[in-house]
C-alpha cells in the first residue's frame, strides 16, 4: 500500500515525539486539529520558548529574571566579569534594563571568541553558523528556574540589542512572513542537537527532505526551534529535576490569565535500574496546585485529575514489549500464581496473592533478566528470528504486560467456575463428570468474558471518562518503581518510592497485631464488650452479626474489606454509605424487630439460609438419590427462611438489575450511542494509542462464536441437563449488562455486577429441579460479566501505558488459556489425591468454602427454585416490587434535575444507593462507615485543601496499604496458620468473640412448640 509522505513539519513532530518520549519528558508536540482560537498565541508562546520572539515586549517578570543562575564557566567570563555582571543582574532592575546588561555582557564574550554552543569552554565556534541566532545553548543553565516556572527569555530582543551589525550579517531564523532558511542552517541545528540526543537527530535526518531552492516555512522553522527548545528542557530536567511547560499548558495560561496548575507533578523518567537513587525536590507546586476543572479533551493532558497524577502523558513506541524476558515472566507469575491461589481457595482460613505482590516481585525479577541474558538475536530459520534481550533496561511496558498477565490469571481470586467442580464433586453431588468438562467449563467461562471484554472496548477502555480508580493504584505503583522523579507537595519532599516502602513497611508490621496478637482491634465493639449479654446493643454496634454502628476500627483488612476507599471519588462514596445508612441502620431494624418474615428468630446480620428450627438449612434432607427435589422430604423438613439482612439484599439487588439499565440509558445514552458510532471524544492518551494498530474485532467476536460453539458441545455431550437454547440465554444478559455495568464500576470503582441473582432468578423457573443446569447458566451470564469487566480493567491499564494492542490482546489470551488450564488441573488433582477433602472436618482445613457455598445457593435456587420463595402469595413475593422501584427511581432523580438545574439532583447514583452494599452479608456496618470515612478524608478534604499531597501521593497510599497486608497476610498464613501454630488465647484475641454479637444471638427465643412459621405439612 503506497504511504503518504509527510510533510516536514509533520516529521518533524514525529521525531519530536520520539525524542520527547526516549528521554521520558513531556512533549511539546503541536496537534494539527489544534482549536484555531489558540493558534495565535500558542504561535507567539512558541516562539518565546525557542527564542524567536516577534515583539519587543517580553513576558517576564524582574523577580523571575533574578532567579536566572549564571554559570561563567559556560560563557567564559572571567571573574572581572562576573564582578561586573552579578550587580546588573541581581539588583531590582527593570526588564528592559536586565536585558541590556545581558546583552552587552553576551555579546562581549562572543566578540572575544565565546562558543554560545557545544564546543566547551575556551574553544570556538567551528564554523559561521555559530551566531546570536543559535544562542539558545548559552541558556542551558541559566533557563532552569525560568522553564521551571513556564518562562523563557526573550533572546530575539537580547540579540537585537547585542547586534551591533553582526545581526545583519546573516539571515538567521529571523521570523518574517518570507523566511527561506537555508540548509546549513538547519544542518547547523542539528548538529548542534546531536551532542545531546544523537538518535533523535538520525530520526530528523531520515524523515526531512530540505529543499534548498525553496527553505522551510515558518511553521516548519518553529517546529525545529521547539525541537531545540525540548533539548533545554531536558538538560533543565537532567539537573533540576524540574519540568518544562508545553505549549498547551502555557497557552492556557495566556487564555484564562490565571496562575498556573500543573497537570503532572511526577515525570515519566525511566531511571538506572538495580538503584534507588532520586531526584532530589527542587520546588513546591503547592501553591499553584489546587484541584483543577475538567480541561478539554484536546488538550495535551488528561481531562481528569485522577489521572494526570499518576498516569504519564508520553509515550515511547520503541520502547521494547514484546520481549522473551516478558513472556518467561509472565508466563512463570501465571502459573504459580494461579496453582497457589486455587491450592489455598480450597482451605479455610485461606490467603490470597493479590497481583500488586506480583507487581511489586516482578520488578527485581525483570532488572535481573535484562542484566544477566545476553544480547543475542537467535535465528529460527524460516520463522525469522528473535532477541533474547533486547537492551539492559527493564521498561514500565513489559512490566505491565506481566502485572495484566498476573491480573487475568489470579489477581482477582479463583474462577468461579472451578466452584462448579467442587460442588459436582463425591462429597457433594457426585455427578461423576469427567476432567474433559471440568477442563472446558472454565475454559468457557474464562474466554468469553475475554471476548465480551474486547467488543466493549469502545465503551470501557478508550472514552476518558472510564478512568478505572483501581487500575489508577497499579499505574502509580508501576511509576514508582521506574521513576525517581520528586517534587515538594505541601512541604512533603519525600519520593513516591521511600513513601511507599515506608508505608508497605508500616502496615506489614502493624497488620500482625489485628491480624494474629491483638484480633479485637480489628472488631472493635468497645460498647458489646461492655454490656456482652445485651442483645439490642450487641445487634446495633456489634461488628460480626450487628449492625456495626461504631465506625471504630484498627484493621486495614476491615476498611477496605469492599475496595480501596483512597480509590472511589468522594461522591461515589456518599452515595454507597447513603444507601447503607437508610437500608440497613433504619429499613432493616424496622423489618427485623417487626418479626416480618420471621426474621426475629434468627441472627440479624447473617449470610445463612435457615430452617424453621432457627438452625442452619440442611440441604442433605431434601436432596433424592437421583440428586432431584424430594419433594416429600422437603414437606416434612422445611421451607428456607432468609435473615432480615439476607432477604432485604435481594430486594436490592431486584432493584439495581433495573437501575443500572435507566441510569445509564438516561446518563450515558449519548456517550454510548457516541461509541457506537465510533465517535468518542478522544483524550491524549487516546490519541497516542493511534500509534499503534488496533486489535480488529471480529478477532474477539471469532473467540465468542468458537467457545459458544464448544459450550454447546460441552452440555450435550456431558448430558448437564442444560439445553442449547439456556446457552444461548445465559450469553443475551452479559451482551445487555456488560457495558452499563463496566461503565459504572470504570467511573466509580463500585462493583455494579448484580447478575448472579438475575441468574438465579431466570434459572430457577426456567430449569427448576436441575442443579447442574442452574449452576452452569449461572456461570455463562454471571461469570461472563464478571471476568470481562476485570479484562476491560485491565485493558485500560494497557491503554494508560501505551502497550500495543495486539501485543496486549495475546497477551491477556494466553493468560486467560494457562491460568484456567492451571486452575481446572489443581483443583482436579485436589480432589482426587487430598483426603476427606470437602469435608467439614477435613484435618488440613481444606472444607472447600466457595464450593460448598455454590453446592448450598444451587439447592435452594436450583431445587427448591424461586417459585417457592418468590411467586405471588410467598413469603417474600413483596421483594419483586424492587425491580419496578430500580427502574424508575433514576428517571425521578433526571428529570428532576433537567426541571432544576441543580447539580445536587446529577450527584444522586441510584445504582450506587441499590447495589453498593452487594457485600451485605458477611459485611456489616463497621466495612462501611469507616471506608466512608476514610475516602471522605482523602478524595474530599485532602483533595480540596492539599492538592499537591493528594496528587502525589494519594494512589501510592493505596497500593503501599494493600501491599503491606498482603504480605503480612501471606507471612502469617505460611509461617503461623498452615503449619498449625496459633497465638496464646487472651483477652484481645477472644473479648469480642464471647458477646451475644460474637455467638449471633437472635432477637427473639424460639416458640414452645419449638418452630417458627406454618404448620408442619403446610408448605409445598
Amino acid at each position: 500500500m503506497h504511504q503518504r509522505t509527510r510533510s516536514p513539519l509533520e516529521s518533524l513532530n514525529l521525531s519530536l515525539h520520539k525524542l520527547t518520549s526516549d528521554n521520558k519528558m513531556a512533549m511539546f508536540h503541536l496537534h494539527l486539529s489544534q482549536e484555531a482560537k489558540r493558534q495565535r498565541i500558542q504561535d507567539k508562546i512558541i516562539a518565546t520558548h525557542a527564542g524567536i520572539e516577534e515583539h519587543s515586549a517580553g513576558y517576564l517578570r524582574p523577580w523571575q529574571l533574578l532567579k536566572l543562575k549564571i554559570d561563567a564557566s559556560e560563557i567564559n567570563m572571567n571573574s572581572q566579569d562576573i564582578i561586573k555582571f552579578k550587580p546588573c543582574f541581581f539588583s531590582p532592575l527593570s526588564t528592559d534594563t536586565i536585558r541590556i546588561c545581558l546583552s552587552k555582557q553576551l555579546c562581549k564574550n562572543t566578540s572575544n571568541g565565546g562558543s554560545l554552543g557545544y564546543a566547551g569552554p575556551g574553544n570556538t565556534p567551528s564554523s559561521t553558523a555559530t551566531q546570536c541566532p543559535l544562542i539558545l545553548d548559552l541558556f542551558r543553565e541559566k533557563y532552569a528556574t525560568s522553564v521551571r516556572k513556564g518562562f523563557c527569555l526573550d533572546n530575539l530582543t537580547t540579540l537585537r540589542e547585542c547586534g551591533k551589525g553582526k545581526w545583519k550579517q546573516q539571515p538567521g531564523l529571523e521570523l518574517t512572513e518570507k523566511l527561506s532558511t537555508e540548509s546549513w542552517q538547519i544542518l547547523r541545528i542539528l548538529e548542534d542537537l546531536e551532542h545531546e540526543v544523537p538518535h533523535a537527530v538520525c530520526d530528523i535526518r531520515q524523515n526531512i527532505q530540505i529543499d534548498k531552492t525553496k527553505g522551510l516555512t515558518v511553521a516548519e522553522v518553529k517546529a525545529i526551534m521547539r525541537v531545540m527548545a525540548v533539548r533545554i528542557g531536558l538538560d533543565c530536567y537532567r539537573r533540576h529535576s524540574i519540568m518544562p511547560m508545553t505549549t498547551a499548558e502555557m497557552a492556557s495560561k495566556e487564555l484564562n490569565e490565571k496562575s498556573f496548575k500543573s497537570p503532572q507533578v511526577s515525570a515519566d523518567v525511566e531511571v538506572q535500574q538495580g538503584g534507588f537513587e532520586e531526584i532530589q525536590p527542587e520546588f513546591d507546586l503547592s501553591e499553584q496546585e489546587k484541584e483543577p476543572n475538567e480541561f478539554d479533551y484536546e488538550s495535551e493532558h488528561s481531562p481528569f485529575p485522577e489521572v494526570r497524577a499518576v498516569v504519564p502523558e508520553t509515550d515511547d513506541p520503541g520502547l521494547p514489549v514484546n520481549t522473551f524476558r516478558m513472556w518467561v515472566l509472565g508466563f512463570i507469575f501465571t502459573i504459580v500464581g494461579s496453582g497457589i491461589n486455587q491450592f489455598f481457595s480450597l482451605r479455610y482460613p485461606s490467603v490470597h496473592i493479590v497481583s500488586l505482590v506480583a507487581e511489586l516481585l516482578a520488578y527485581p525479577c525483570g532488572v535481573f533478566l535484562a542484566k544477566v541474558l545476553p544480547l543475542w538475536t537467535i535465528s529460527l530459520g524460516r520463522l525469522g528470528s528473535f532477541t533474547l534481550n533486547p537492551d539492559r533496561h527493564f521498561n514500565i511496558k513489559e512490566h505491565a504486560l506481566i502485572v495484566i498477565m498476573s491480573n487475568v490469571s489470579f489477581g482477582y481470586g479463583s474462577a468461579d467456575s472451578t466452584n462448579i467442580i467442587q460442588a459436582s464433586s463425591a462429597r457433594f453431588y457426585n455427578f461423576g463428570l469427567s476432567a474433559g468438562f471440568s477442563v472446558l467449563v472454565v475454559l468457557c467461562a474464562q474466554l468469553l468474558g475475554f471476548g465480551v471484554a474486547g467488543l466493549a472496548a469502545p465503551w470501557l477502555v478508550e472514552p476518558a471518562r472510564i478512568i478505572w480508580p483501581q487500575v489508577l493504584s497499579n499505574c502509580a505503583m508501576l511509576e514508582t518503581l521506574h521513576s525517581r522523579a520528586n517534587t515538594v507537595a505541601n512541604g512533603w519532599k519525600i519520593s513516591r518510592l521511600r513513601f511507599f516502602l515506608y508505608v508497605t513497611a508500616g502496615g506489614f508490621v502493624w497488620y500482625f497485631f489485628p491480624g494474629l496478637m491483638f484480633t479485637a482491634l480489628s472488631y472493635f465493639t468497645w460498647i458489646c464488650w461492655i454490656a456482652p449479654r445485651n442483645v439490642v446493643v450487641n445487634q446495633l454496634f456489634g461488628m460480626q452479626t450487628g449492625l456495626g454502628l461504631s465506625p471504630i476500627t484498627f484493621d486495614w483488612s476491615q476498611v477496605a474489606y469492599n475496595t480501596n476507599p483512597l480509590l472511589s471519588p468522594s461522591w461515589a462514596a456518599i452515595n454507597v454509605f447513603a444507601g447503607f445508612a437508610l437500608f440497613f441502620w433504619i429499613v432493616v431494624p424496622g423489618i427485623y424487630y417487626s418479626n416480618t418474615w420471621f426474621t426475629a428468630y434468627l441472627p440479624l446480620m447473617t449470610a445463612d439460609v435457615y430452617d424453621r428450627t432457627g438452625t442452619v438449612y440442611d440441604t442433605a434432607r431434601v436432596i433424592s438419590a437421583d440428586n432431584t427435589l424430594d419433594v416429600d422430604a422437603y414437606r416434612q423438613y422445611s421451607p428456607p427462611y432468609l435473615p432480615a439482612t439476607y432477604a432485604f439484599v435481594y430486594g436490592l439487588s431486584f432493584a439495581s438489575i433495573t437501575a443500572v439499565l435507566t441510569h445509564i440509558g438516561v446518563w450515558h445514552g449519548k456517550e454510548v450511542w457516541a461509541a457506537l458510532k465510533g465517535k468518542n471524544k478522544l483524550d491524549i492518551h487516546a490519541r497516542l494509542m493511534r500509534s499503534y494498530k488496533k486489535t480488529p474485532w471480529y478477532w474477539y467476536a471469532a473467540i465468542i462464536a468458537i467457545i459458544t460453539a464448544i459450550a454447546i458441545v460441552m452440555v450435550e455431550v456431558y448430558h448437564t441437563k442444560l439445553p442449547v437454547y439456556g446457552v444461548f440465554l445465559g450469553l443475551i444478559i452479559p451482551a445487555i449488562y456488560m457495558i452499563p455495568c463496566g461503565i459504572i464500576q470504570g467511573i466509580t470503582n463500585v462493583d455494579a455486577n448484580q447478575l448472579n441473582v438475575l441468574a438465579e432468578f431466570i434459572g430457577g423457573y426456567m430449569f427448576e429441579g436441575k442443579p447442574l443446569a442452574n449452576m452452569i447458566f449461572k456461570i455463562l451470564s454471571t461469570d461472563v460479566v464478571g471476568q470481562g469487566v476485570y479484562f476491560a480493567m485491565d485493558m485500560k491499564l494497557g491503554h494508560y501505558l501505551k502497550i500495543p494492542p495486539r501485543t496486549l490482546f495475546m497477551a491477556q489470551g494466553l493468560a486467560t488459556i494457562l491460568g484456567a488450564l492451571t486452575q481446572a488441573g489443581v483443583t482436579i488433582w485436589m480432589l482426587g489425591h487430598i483426603q476427606d477433602i470437602c469435608s467439614s472436618d477435613q484435618s488440613d482445613g481444606f472444607t472447600c468454602p466457595n464450593g460448598r457455598t455454590v453446592y448450598s445457593s444451587s439447592v435452594i435456587w436450583g431445587l427448591v427454585g424461586p417459585r417457592r420463595l418468590y411467586s405471588v402469595g410467598r413469603i417474600y413475593s413483596s421483594l419483586l416490587h424492587f425491580f419496578w422501584i430500580g427502574a424508575i427511581a433514576p428517571l425521578i432523580t433526571y428529570l428532576l434535575y433537567k426541571y432544576t438545574r441543580n447539580q445536587f439532583w446529577k450527584y444522586i447514583n441510584w445504582p450506587l444507593i441499590f447495589v453498593g452494599t452487594y457485600n451485605v452479608p458477611p459485611a456489616t456496618g463497621i466495612n462501611y462507615s469507616s471506608w466512608a470515612l476514610v475516602n471522605f478524608a482523602f478524595n474530599h478534604f485532602i483533595k480540596k485543601r492539599f492538592f499537591a499531597w493528594w496528587k502525589k501521593y494519594n494512589y501510592i497510599l493505596a497500593a503501599a496499604l494493600d501491599t503491606g497486608l498482603a504480605l503480612s497476610g501471606i507471612v502469617i498464613f505460611f509461617c503461623i496458620s498452615y503449619p498449625g501454630a496459633v497465638f496464646p488465647d487472651w483477652w484481645g484475641n477472644t473479648v469480642y468473640v464471647n458477646t451475644a454479637d460474637g455467638e449471633g444471638v437472635a432477637y427473639k427465643s424460639m416458640p414452645e412448640v419449638g418452630y417458627f412459621g406454618p404448620a408442619n405439612g403446610t408448605w409445598s
